[in-house]
């Protein structure tokens, strides 16, 4: 909705799409889900997506430091659920479109995730974490 109007140019859709985005951020809560489909990792990507793409204002760091840091208190060699619409996939997407616009913006800025953590994401989760039926 946010690119269409942006595109039309359509100054009302605009101001509502603002208001909507104002009121997502306004109840956000990092103690949602760590998912893709219904937390925190599809939130924080769409927040990045818009400020990526100009439709949203503001400093992404300021915006998602909480997010970042939430995400970081989870080891990625503990997680089980290796689904896209949940844990690592939805994780794994995030983390890399996150650091793409970071790396965009000409890295000048803080790394937003800390290199201990993209060390071990990059490691992947441990098998012994995963069940018998999980590594079929």
């Amino acid at each position: 909705m946010a690119a269409y109007v942006h595109q039309r140019k359509d100054k009302a859709g605009e101001e509502l799409v603002g208001a909507l985005i104002d009121q997502l951020y306004g109840r956000m809560d990092v103690a949602l889900p760590l998912s893709w489909a219904e937390g925190l990792y599809g939130i924080a990507y769409g927040m990045t997506w818009l400020l990526a793409n100009g439709l949203m204002e503001g400093d992404v760091n300021e915006v998602l430091s909480e997010v970042d840091a939430r995400i970081m208190e989870r080891s990625p060699k503990r997680i089980k659920d290796y689904g896209w619409g949940h844990v690592l996939a939805g994780l794994l997407y995030y983390v890399l479109y996150r650091l793409k616009y970071w790396q965009e913006q000409g890295a000048a800025q803080q790394l937003p995730f800390d290199p201990e953590y993209l060390e071990a994401l990059e490691e992947g989760p441990s098998d012994k974490y995963l069940t018998i039926s999980e590594k079929s």
